[in-house]
């Protein structure tokens, strides 16, 4: 770039004047402009690449595409994003897609770079989009708290992509942006948005020099207040307003947050004044610049969260190459590697491993990151499958068999991730076993497959056993769970009715293409399946339509459970302080022992226990079924929370809910149940076994 244009960009604000003064000093041929602007983006330069390339494609220039890959965090704003894009030759979706994948731009970015590949595709390529759309969308639309100017972009991507599984997840996250009364008013928006993006690309521009300082941010002098009759600060001898006082109001609109510093000056020097405030007000493409070696220590981990926040990888991954290595740093490394797993991002996550490996021993390494790390080796990668499936049928920490499915999940074996963690979710918590259902169903995203799993039936399940719904208090719970029970039973019907109809469809297709028949016959017969196709289409918008609601209401339950446990729990806690007569609960018990592998056992129990349990509230009695057959099972998460009880050795306690114990002993082939009994009684039954003897 020569001198002139390098000065002019970094004394110019965006105007039509500037525009044109840039478009004079631009290179002649294509190549070197392309080189221009390559530097402008590689320099960070926000002004210099707009003005560069806005002024380009006003002199109708050739403005390749590629440019958007790293140029799209530079534009800092999706009409004008869009604008510039209208206007670029090449592959314009494949560029923003890259640049969506790359990182480092915000969510109404993110969203407005999806809605320009959509009105792009669906104007020039008659509605064909990227592979990788779909899931890039689905993903976007799970985000919560979305901006509105984002959520503005993702309804008009509804309009335009009729995508059965975007339409799920938006049902489930933003059901208003479905609703049909807004409709016409988004549609008016995805208008204006397409008019913008048509427009002329000096549409952005002031007119004139803007007379604002700056916008947006707080601002500090380049230059030091002085009166204009003071002496000037060269030293001159001369009065301010006779010396420098025109220069330093031309450096004065070049002002930044940071005092004493223009625009030039600190993109040369983008670490000075940094503060935590300072650091989290950076836009990806400045926060790339900033060398982590010159990040001071307070900030560094401040600095590592908001790079990964905006999926800047290989900034992220460098500093920890290049500082020196703490035990400070372990947590962020761990944060770090986390989502380059969920990234799949091979490369880096070696770096990482290997810049913490020169400073000590790496022996906490995620299973899934072991399988990312052995992706393109097939011997490697089978035996880190096999110690991962090792790992999970010896470990009884419900957090440790959550990290190791979704590892699995997580890894290019997306399928057999889904399998596993089902396997989980009948046995974890049902904290963890929740965070799992929400990773299978992203997973089934990435795999283009229908928006619900058929273990969610298992996990609504388990979430009905977890806590009794007997009692005024739980008329919530109760109610949130016959709401959730029928729309569990309208989402199995759905799911019948389209395996009905699909299998009609596959037996009206193989019939015609048998055998000839008359003309008449497949006119009839075409006109048939035409409406079985149209009658399954609807079939399925109504199934992501219900199971959007489903989720929804599990979410609800899920709510409604942990309002009453922590409403009981603060209940019971006055109770017992009062009751001077009863002993405190834990002081019965020893310790809790790791379970370790259970063996399969029969159940063998107590004369008349029937007549006990119908003593008991059903649901309660129905949990503690549930939970003898799963410790007869060997099942590892049963045995969680089971101990022993000091005065009676060989018998152990589990929780039924809030409010009842399980008392059993364990034997090498029989779980031999003792009783089941309200946890107020847990005194008096103790005394009684020990009488018995």
């Amino acid at each position: 770039m020569n001198s002139a244009l390098r000065t002019l960009l970094d004394h110019s604000t965006f105007h039509l004047g500037a525009l044109r003064e840039v478009g004079a000093l631009l290179p002649a041929s294509d190549e070197e402009l392309s080189t221009v602007i390559t530097e402008t983006i590689a320099a960070g330069d926000q002004m210099g690449f707009l003005l560069v390339i806005t002024a380009a494609l006003d002199a109708g220039r050739r403005v390749d595409a590629s440019h958007l890959v790293k140029g799209t965090a530079l534009a800092n704003d999706p009409n004008r994003l869009g604008n510039l894009a209208w206007k670029m030759e090449g592959d314009v979706p494949g560029a923003l897609m890259a640049a969506i994948h790359l990182g480092g731009i915000s969510r109404d970015m993110h969203a407005g770079a999806l809605f320009i590949v959509a009105a792009w595709c669906a104007e020039r390529r008659s509605g064909e989009l990227p592979a990788e759309f779909a899931a890039e969308a689905r993903q976007l639309a799970r985000h919560k708290e979305l901006p509105d100017v984002a959520l503005g972009y993702l309804g008009a991507i509804v309009l335009t992509v009729p995508d059965e599984g975007l339409l799920a997840v938006i049902s489930k996250s933003y059901p208003r942006l479905l609703d049909n009364a807004i409709q016409p008013a988004t549609r008016k928006i995805a208008d204006a948005f397409l008019s913008m993006f048509a427009g002329p690309v000096t549409g952005f521009a002031h007119p004139t020099p803007p007379k604002a300082v700056a916008q947006g941010r707080p601002m500090r002098r380049a230059v030091e207040k002085i009166s204009r009759n003071d002496l000037c600060h060269c030293g001159s001898g001369r009065k301010y307003k006779r010396c420098c006082f025109e220069k330093d109001q031309e450096r004065l609109h070049l002002s930044t947050e940071v005092a004493g510093h223009t625009r030039a000056e600190l993109r040369d020097d983008p670490e000075a004044g940094l503060t935590e405030s300072r650091l989290m007000r950076l836009q990806p493409f400045e926060l790339v610049r900033i060398d982590p070696r010159k990040v001071p220590e307070n900030l560094r981990s401040c600095y590592i969260t908001h790079a990964v926040g905006f999926r800047l990888w290989e900034r992220a991954v460098e500093f920890f190459e290049v500082v020196e290595w703490d035990e400070e740093r372990q947590d962020d490394w761990h944060f770090l590697t986390y989502f380059l797993m969920h990234e799949q991002l091979k490369d880096l996550a070696v770096r990482a491993v290997a810049a913490r490996a020169r400073h000590e021993p790496v022996d906490d390494l995620r299973l899934g990151i072991q399988l990312l790390i052995a992706r393109d080796d097939p011997a490697e990668e089978l035996r880190v499958l096999d110690a991962t499936a090792d790992a999970i049928l010896h470990e009884t920490d419900a957090e440790a068999l959550n990290k190791l499915g979704n590892g699995i999940l997580c890894s290019r074996h997306t399928a057999l991730g889904i399998l596993i963690c089902r396997s989980l979710i009948a046995m974890l918590p049902p904290e963890q076993s929740s965070f799992l259902l929400k990773e299978i169903l992203t997973a089934r995203d990435k795999l283009n497959l229908p928006p619900d799993d058929p273990f969610s039936d298992v996990h609504e399940r388990r979430l009905a056993e977890h806590t009794p719904d007997e009692g005024a208090d739980a008329a919530a719970l109760r109610t949130a769970r016959k709401r959730l029970d029928a729309k569990a039973a309208e989402v199995r019907q759905l799911n019948e009715e389209i395996d009905r109809q699909r299998r009609a469809m596959e037996r009206l297709e193989k019939k015609n293409g048998a055998a000839p028949v008359p003309a008449q016959t497949t006119s009839t017969d075409e006109a048939g399946l035409r409406e079985m196709r149209i009658k399954l289409a609807e079939l399925k918008v109504n199934l992501h339509e219900r199971t959007a609601e489903r989720t929804s209401l599990r979410h609800d339950l899920e709510k409604a459970q942990k309002e009453l446990e922590t409403l009981r729990q603060t209940q019971s806690a006055p109770a017992h302080a009062s009751d001077a007569t009863t002993d405190d609960e834990a002081a019965h018990y020893l310790p809790e022992q790791p379970a370790g592998n259970q063996p399969l056992r029969l159940v063998e129990f107590p004369h008349k226990f029937r007549e006990t349990l119908e003593d008991f509230p059903r649901q309660a009695a129905r949990a503690a079924l549930a939970m003898i057959g799963r410790l007869a099972g060997g099942e590892p998460a049963a045995f969680v929370g089971v101990v022993p009880l000091k005065a009676c050795p060989g018998i152990f306690r589990q929780r039924i809910g809030s409010e009842h114990r399980l008392l059993f002993r364990l034997l090498p082939d029989r779980v031999q149940i003792v009783d089941l009994i309200n946890r107020r009684d847990l005194d008096r039954k103790i005394k009684s076994l020990q009488a018995s003897g």
